[in-house]
């Protein structure tokens, strides 16, 4: 799929498995939709091999043509991310993207047979990006592009608490860039967890951090209305003017526990 690419993490492997406590990345793709939507307008995109019959119907009933792109971007971004997960040849007719009864997005076979619980899905698009990540534990993936608008908002996601603690451990110049990075570890955790409603951004409380480098940030999220409560970390990075963030919730590390 030449339209993707991989969505650069500004992190040695090495240093962030360790930071994370896992053995491997998940695989993030991404695609620029501007991009996709100038192909589409030239009709030099072909959709009949890389979208199921069923996912065409879908994709024909959206008549917005913004959320027809987020949506058309966001399939492909993660049959891409699938590809890359996969030890065998990748057909992108073998597998679509439905929505679980809880609205996740999922795999489901071109037979009817899910993908099984060992593959996890999540994908977010923002401001003319799309991005999916794919992996064997349950994640969530989410992406903001940096506005000022995240200052007049922020005490939806952010106590006056955490807002000291973020931009102590911030290495960044702006506090735009640090609090996107909250919000989007708050949602991408919110995905990861899963349930019906989400948890609330309040009902998670930013408890530690990480710096990594100049350009990433691993914080420590306390889910403070749950019995037990856990803690979790987050991976949040930044991509050109985006803020992004990964959770990924692997509950053999010693961080992902009450006791930690």
């Amino acid at each position: 799929m030449y339209l993707t690419s991989q969505l650069q993490i500004p992190v040695p492997a090495e240093p962030l498995c360790r930071g994370l406590h896992l053995t491997t990345l998940p695989r993030i793709t991404m695609i620029d939709l501007n991009l996709l939507a100038a192909i589409l307008k030239e009709g030099k995109l072909e959709l009949e091999p890389l979208l199921t019959q069923e996912e065409q119907a879908r994709l024909a009933g959206f008549t917005y043509p913004k959320r027809h792109l987020e949506w058309l971007g966001g399939r492909l971004a993660a049959k891409a991310a699938l590809a890359k997960l996969s030890a065998e040849p990748f057909n992108p007719l073998a597998w679509q993207v439905v929505n679980a009864p809880d609205g996740r997005p999922r795999f489901l076979r071109s037979d009817g047979a899910t993908a099984g619980q060992s593959i996890e899905l999540s994908i977010s698009h923002s401001d003319g990006l799309a991005t999916a990540v794919v992996d064997h534990h349950p994640l969530g993936l989410d992406i903001q592009k940096i506005t000022p608008a995240v200052m007049r908002v922020r005490e939806k996601f952010c106590t006056p608490l955490e807002e000291t603690r973020l931009l102590a451990l911030n290495t960044f110049s702006e506090p735009v860039a640090a609090l996107t990075l909250l919000w989007a570890a708050k949602e991408a955790l919110r995905k990861a967890l899963g349930g019906h409603p989400l948890t609330g951004f309040l009902a998670m409380e930013l408890t530690g951090g990480e710096p990594l480098g100049e350009q990433a940030l691993i914080v420590q999220l306390t889910t403070i209305t749950r019995t037990p409560s856990f803690i979790h970390r987050v991976l949040t990075f930044l991509h050109l003017d985006y803020g992004c963030a990964v959770a990924v919730i692997n509950r053999d590390t010693p961080w992902n526990s009450s006791n930690s």
